[in-house]
Order: C-alpha cells, then sequence, then structure tokens
C-alpha cells in the first residue's frame, strides 16, 4: 500500500470493531473471501481504471494512518496516561499499587 498498489485480502468483519470507523471508511483494501475471489480478480481486470483511484487511495491511507511519527506520538500519549493513572494510585509507602 505503502506504494500505492493496491492489495486484495479477506478481513473478517468482527475485527473492524477495534479500529476507528474513519479508518475503516479510508481503508482501500479489496475485501475478498475464498469464494469471491474469482470473481473480484475478474471485476479488477475488466476494470483496470478502478486500480488507478486505488492505488491512489491506498498511497493516501500509509500517509494518514501509518506515519510512524503520529504512531510514535500515540504511544508517548498512551504510556503517559497509565503512568499518571499508576501515579494516581500510589500507596500509602510510595510504591506504585
Amino acid at each position: 500500500m505503502a506504494l500505492g498498489k493496491p492489495v486484495m485480502c479477506y478481513i473478517r468483519e468482527s475485527d473492524m470493531k477495534h479500529i476507528p470507523a474513519q479508518m475503516d471508511k479510508d481503508l482501500p483494501i479489496i475485501r475478498v473471501k475464498k469464494e469471491t475471489l474469482y470473481e473480484k480478480l475478474k471485476d479488477v481486470l475488466d476494470n483496470k481504471e478502478s486500480l488507478a483511484t486505488i492505488a491512489h487511495r491506498s498511497r493516501k491511507f500509509v500517509e494518514e494512518w501509518h506515519d510512524p511519527k503520529k504512531i510514535a506520538q500515540e504511544i508517548i500519549a498512551d504510556y503517559q496516561r497509565c503512568l499518571q493513572h499508576k501515579k494516581g494510585n500510589n500507596s500509602s509507602d510510595g510504591r506504585y499499587a
């Protein structure tokens, strides 16, 4: 996707609840199942012009959702929240609970 390549894969619908709704909406993956793989490949080959759009959306998706600096900032913020929560739960002897 980072190279602007269209991607086809199987994604369990139940797993989608773990990602933000906007990320799901932006996700440019062509979703397939073993039962639909042939039809989806045929659709892609019959509509090659759609590949350019998907390729563009793929690169844009990676830039938006997989930016290493954004991810690092989010992880730092998560750790800081955990540390603040832990400090708020100090025991009377000065050790963390």
